[in-house]
């Protein structure tokens, strides 16, 4: 599905589609996809909820953070928490499943 978007966009709008695509996947969707592989969900229900979640949070974050530092850099801020809260829970939950088994 995530090829197929990506195709799509390029053979639309050429380079500057696959550029948004791109964008689009790295910047919005691989963060919550990684939050939500700690979730017991199916492929497709962490790929919708994923592109929700992502529409919401990172721009709010990006918004308030927006008032304290340069917008530009909260929106480099946003990408940067939400990816690390991903990463964090995904290893704790290697851990902790480590952890069960022995």
């Amino acid at each position: 599905m995530v090829v197929v978007s990506v195709l799509f966009f390029t053979l639309l709008f050429g380079m500057v589609g696959f550029r948004f695509s791109a964008g689009l996947l790295i910047l919005y969707f691989i963060p919550f996809y990684l939050l939500l592989s700690s979730a017991a969900l199916g492929n497709s229900e962490k790929i919708v909820f994923g592109l929700f979640l992502s529409f919401v949070f990172i721009p709010s974050i990006a918004y308030w953070a927006g008032f304290v530092i340069p917008f530009r850099l909260a929106i480099g801020l946003a990408f940067i928490l939400v990816l690390a809260l991903a990463l964090f829970l995904r290893f704790r939950k290697q851990a902790v499943s480590k952890e069960m088994q022995a």
